[in-house]
């Protein structure tokens, strides 16, 4: 067999490797959304969703924990890299903040299975990485001028919990209701002291941006 003979057939099995973890993820992700959440599910169910054997699930994961953790790990590696090619130019906290709301409450609309798995296992608006970027936008945000509270943790609480509250609205909907995903991003930046007229521009500006990036950058998005 020739080097290239070699290269190919290894390209291949790591193609299918991955298209195997991906289908086993996907699978996770969709039965852990479901009622009761991870705790109620075992691996068995994630075979038959997958429509896999056992033995392929023990291959990539030793167990149902360490799969939703690379899920979890693999949402928040894809969140923030969504965010930094849809905004990283952007210096305006509250333009940041709206874009990055948007962006999620479009995601929850648009896929159920990952609304589901985020509102019920709060593995992902919990993390801490997440938690401390949302917490250093604010804060920048308070320092500028432009959002105005006395508590950054209480603020910090408020936007996140205002958030995952639409993504869970969103994940028992059909269809993407713009207008519900605009009027609650403006109410998370008025939860900041936000002035009205910077929040409302910078709420239309988000929606425009991401309306025009999504269906080109975003695989969510063409999937809808």
């Amino acid at each position: 067999m020739t080097q290239e003979q070699e290269n190919f057939r290894s390209r291949v099995a790591a193609e299918k490797r991955d298209r195997m973890r991906a289908r086993l993820l996907a699978a996770t992700m969709q039965v852990c959304g479901g009622e009761g959440g991870p705790g109620a599910v075992v691996v068995d169910d994630v075979v038959r969703a997958a429509d896999v054997s056992r033995g392929a699930f023990y291959r990539y994961f030793p167990s149902l924990d360490e799969a939703v953790a690379a899920l979890v790990a693999e949402l928040i590696a894809e969140i923030v890299s969504t965010a930094r090619s849809t905004f990283s130019d952007v210096e305006d906290p509250a333009l940041g903040s709206a874009i990055g709301s948007q962006l999620l409450l479009y995601r929850a609309a648009m896929d159920r299975s990952w609304a589901g798995f985020v509102s019920r296992t709060n593995l992902i608006l919990g993390d801490p990485t997440l938690m401390e970027v949302l917490r250093q936008t604010i804060g920048y945000g308070r320092t500028k001028g432009i959002f105005r509270f006395t508590s950054i943790t209480a603020a910090t609480d408020v936007f996140a919990g205002g958030l995952l509250a639409g993504v869970r609205r969103l994940g028992a909907s059909e269809g993407p209701p713009a207008r519900y995903v605009s009027e609650v991003s403006l109410l998370l930046l008025r939860s900041l002291g936000t002035d009205d007229d910077v929040a409302v521009a910078a709420v239309a500006q988000g929606r425009a941006r991401i309306e025009a990036t999504g269906p080109i950058r975003l695989a969510w998005w063409r999937g809808a």
